[in-house]
Order: structure tokens, then sequence, then C-alpha cells
């Protein structure tokens, strides 16, 4: 598989998927614009059935299933040329900074069975756990930004951060001008009120 904007072609080794709960779907790991989706695995569309239809096969901890192969560009969004990129880390522990993330910007819809398949099909315990955890709020919070560079790869984005850096840049000079014209009406505004009066030279008189 290849990646626009990696000089590599790839093998997808994984597939890793983070969902919320039932009452809380909001399990993406990343967030676009601040905004939360149901869950996350790169990118979700029918083809994902081909992995959901063997969920009960894997329903406890330690189970395995042998899944027939497939092309993961089936599984990828519509226009995936266009994306998000950045350096961060795993989500899971360790949690090394070694990642090199590519978000796309198109979510693909998955049907309500679907989700709900994800939010209570699974389990994280064995199957002879005489208290079984459901494997619910699998994904870690948001992190930091931490001056992270974030590459766009879709022009809107680009004409969209330079249009706010040039409204940023005029409203810091307008703040600063205005702040100047201020210090200096202030100062002239110091003076009023003010009566000024020649001083009066005493003369001493000296006595012989």
């Amino acid at each position: 598989m290849h990646i626009q904007g990696l000089r590599s072609r790839y093998s997808a080794a994984q597939l890793h998927l983070h969902w919320g709960n039932q009452n809380d779907p909001h399990g993406s790991e990343h967030t676009v614009g601040g905004k939360h989706f149901a869950a996350e695995m790169g990118s979700f569309n029918p083809s994902y059935d081909k992995i959901f239809r063997h969920l009960q096969d894997v329903k406890y901890k330690g189970q395995e299933v042998l899944i027939p192969g497939f092309s993961i560009e089936e599984l990828l969004p519509e226009r995936p040329d266009e994306y998000y990129r950045y350096k961060g880390s795993l989500t899971t522990p360790p949690c090394h900074p070694t990642v090199l993330w590519t978000v796309f910007r198109n979510p693909v819809q998955i049907s309500q069975e679907q989700l709900l398949a994800l939010e209570t099909a699974l389990y994280c315990t064995h199957v002879d756990d005489p208290s079984p955890r459901e494997m619910v709020n699998n994904f870690r919070r948001v992190q930091n930004f931490d001056e992270r560079l974030v590459y766009i790869s879709f022009r809107q984005g680009i004409i969209l951060s330079v249009a706010l850096a040039g409204v940023l840049g005029i409203c810091v000079v307008l703040a600063v001008s205005i702040w100047l014209f201020r210090r200096k009406k202030s100062k002239k505004g110091d003076n009023k009120g003010v009566i000024y009066k020649p001083a009066i030279k005493k003369e001493t008189e000296a006595h012989a």
C-alpha cells in the first residue's frame, strides 16, 4: 500500500480499534476541529463487515480467529490524498514517540449495528472468568498539542491557515496601534487642570 507523501510502500501488519461505550460514544483518539468521533480505526466503511462478522469468534481474551485476506485499501475513506500528518507517539504503553500519524480528513460512516457490535461484543477477561468485564472505553485521551507541527495535504486547509495568520497579524497591529494612541492621549491628559505660575524671586537685603 502506498500512502501519499511517504517514499516507501507498506504492508499493513495490524489494525487497532478504539471506541467508547453506549452512553458516551466518543471513542476516537484524535479530534478534528475539536470534534470527537464514535470510534477510530483509520477509517470505516461497509468493507469492515469482513472484520466485524468475526467478532463473536474472539469474544474473550486469548481467543484467535483467521480472517481471509483482503485489500486494506477497501478500508480507506474517499479522497485518501486529503489528510493531516504529524509526529506523535503510540497510544498504548509504552507510548514511545516514534509514530508518524496520518489522520484522514474524511470520516467514513458505519451502521448503528456495527458500532453496537464494538461496544457490546467483546470482553477484557477470559471465557471462564467469573467476573467478565466488557471491553469499552479502550482509547487514550487526547494529549497536549506541545507545539507539534501538523502538515495538511489539502489546499483548503493551507489557504485557511494563511488567512487566519493574516487576520491574527492585522489584529495584533491594530491592538498595538490602539495601545500607543491611548498611551499618548493619556500623557496629554495628565497636564489638564494644572496652572503654571511664574516663580517669584525674593531678594534678601544684606545688612551691613
